[in-house]
């Protein structure tokens, strides 16, 4: 055995006592040094023959010397670099690793790509590293992200690429759906990179020849309900634009609850698919963070703070708060979410979020067409692959018919409406006609629970105009209440001039809608004082769907005309 072989033999342990020579410790280096003289003689070998060694320039050596001082920290580092491209999105740095033939997408910062880095160390070692180490080669290798790494787009569930829709199944092997103007087909290698959070379970694998239809039977909705119900889960699955609050408001027994779960198991399955609304608006957008999709169940109050947070999640607005143990850093978090909510009764009593909401009341099922729990998935899994196939081929037509889609009044949720007529998941016209009916029901909803609102309804009854400031209103409203509810009495009712204004401002999109147009002027003299000007308007009517010339779809309110290109 010569010199060189002699060092292979006895290097592993070499690798363990050579670090300590440095340490502070002069017991400590004086022992490894004893220990790595009585190593070398062991097998014939001395200082000299090891310095010679070490200085040796061949590549074989040269490792070895490297391993002897590779730290745990570089061996991450070394295996982080080597086993996934690195790159940096808007959310942070991400690590692409293939892993059994098929892409992975994983933050840095959380577990999946910690977990893959420590396999790959124990692999190699065969033993743990410092957790210090594994926190610095976390950090470090972010840093190389973000100033050496590409720069891509991350989504989660649903996103849209060059005129293209991909929906990510969710399943170990990473396919995704790609959905364009000519069909849809399943791919394994997507364009686009998505992520994958806690929970999240997986999409059916979607089959060919299904229909709408079948879903029907499944869930305990009819007419104007179910129109609403299936354009609300196509929408959900068109990404990047503005979603509405789908609120399912029923008694017990009206299976709200199942049908807010097989809606979600279309769209961003979750192995907790219903969960409580959160009481503040951090734990909100926590949520948001972690699901495509939000489901909150049994819901019976919706604070303002809440009610507004659900605009923005809806809307696409963000949220920002500063970074744990740090001063200035931040964290925010945005997208666009669909959103769904059950409740006993329609807890939304803003009419910010009441003209943002879809509201479909649900009725009892009677006791002898009840089936078990077990029956009703049974029979929905049997069928969930065409369903949700059925529901592609409608985006197909949507995407397909979008571009000529033409409203002849635009609504507040203009891009809903436009996709869900596009989609031509039912007749032309059926689906205008029953979101109009629900956007008068939900304001008719939030107006039963807003006094200044009743009570300003009930004075224009009979006028067509009137002018004065605040506190003259307050004052006829108070002491002629022509109200049947008097809301006057009510512990809601404002005393003062200046809540009994910021009312009045909160009522007047409602007021709007029920023929009543509030205009609130400047203040022009040294008190400050302001006008309001109520008078009589047509009420507010739904946006209508242009229609093809010669064409009519049978209503009177609701005419179709697509653009033919």
């Amino acid at each position: 055995m010569n010199k060189r072989q002699a060092l292979e033999a006895i290097f592993p342990k070499l690798q363990k006592l050579l670090p300590h020579l440095g340490n502070d410790n002069t017991g400590e280096a004086e022992a490894a040094r004893c220990k790595i003289k009585n190593l070398l003689t062991s097998v014939k070998l001395d200082w000299h023959d090891l310095t010679q060694l070490l200085s040796d320039n061949k590549k074989p050596v040269l490792g070895m010397i490297k391993g002897l001082f590779e730290t745990d920290q570089d061996i991450l580092v070394r295996l982080g670099l080597a086993g996934a491209a690195l790159f940096c999105s808007t959310e942070g740095a991400f690590a692409d690793v293939m892993v059994d033939g098929h892409r992975n997408t994983w933050p840095l910062a959380d577990s999946e790509f910690s977990d893959w880095l420590l396999h790959q160390f124990f692999i190699e070692k065969k033993k743990a590293p410092s957790v210090s180490a594994l926190k610095a080669t976390i950090r470090t290798l972010s840093a190389h992200a973000k100033f050496e790494g590409a720069r891509y787009d991350v989504h989660l569930r649903t996103a849209k690429l060059d005129g293209k829709i991909y929906l990510d199944i969710g399943d170990l092997e990473w396919h995704a759906v790609e959905v364009d103007t000519t069909g849809w087909r399943i791919i394994k290698d997507s364009p686009v990179r998505f992520r994958r959070t806690a929970g999240m379970a997986a999409l059916p694998m979607p089959a060919r020849g299904g229909s709408i239809e079948q879903l029907k039977s499944l869930v305990n909705l009819n007419g104007d309900g179910f129109v609403l119900y299936v354009s609300c889960i196509l929408d959900a699955l068109y990404p990047s634009h503005p979603h509405p609050v789908l609120y399912l408001a029923g008694e017990e027994g009206s299976t709200k609850s199942t049908v807010a779960k097989i809606a979600r198991s279309l769209i961003d399955p979750s192995t907790v698919p219903l969960r409580n609304l959160p009481t503040n608006v951090r734990d909100l957008y926590v949520s948001v963070r972690g699901s495509y999709f939000l489901a909150f169940d049994n819901v019976s109050v919706i604070s303002a703070a809440i009610s507004d947070a659900l605009c923005q999640i809806v809307s696409g607005s963000g949220f920002g708060t500063r970074k744990l143990s740090t001063d200035t850093a931040q964290t925010l978090i945005s997208g666009q979410r669909p959103v769904i909510i059950t409740g006993l009764l329609n807890a939304i009593n803003r009419s910010d979020l009441a003209d943002r909401a879809v509201i479909i009341p649900m009725s009892r099922i009677p006791d002898d067409q009840r089936c078990t729990e077990g029956e009703l998935w049974g029979n929905f899994e049997g069928q969930r692959s065409q369903i949700f196939g059925a529901l592609l081929d409608h985006m197909v037509c949507g995407l397909r018919r979008l571009p000529d889609v033409r409203l002849a009044r635009l609504p507040r949720m203009a891009d809903f409406a436009q996709w869900s007529v596009a989609t031509e998941a039912f007749p032309s016209g059926v689906f205008i006609e029953a979101f109009e009916r629900a956007a008068a029901e939900a304001n008719e909803t939030v107006a039963e629970t807003d006094p200044v609102a009743i009570a300003v309804a009930a004075f224009m009854m009979g006028r067509d105009c009137w002018s004065g400031t605040a506190a003259e209103l307050l004052r006829v409203l108070s002491n002629h209440d022509s109200a049947e509810a008097q809301p006057s009495t009510w512990t809601t009712w404002p005393r003062e001039p200046s809540s009994f204004g910021k009312k009045m401002r909160l009522a007047t999109p409602v007021l709007r809608k029920k023929g009543v147009e509030v205009v609130i002027g400047k203040a022009t003299n040294h008190v400050k004082t302001r006008t309001i000007t109520l008078s009589k308007i047509n009420p507010l009517v739904r946006p209508q769907q242009a229609s093809k010339p010669g064409i009519s779809d049978g209503s009177d309110t609701c005419r179709a005309v697509m653009k033919v290109a």
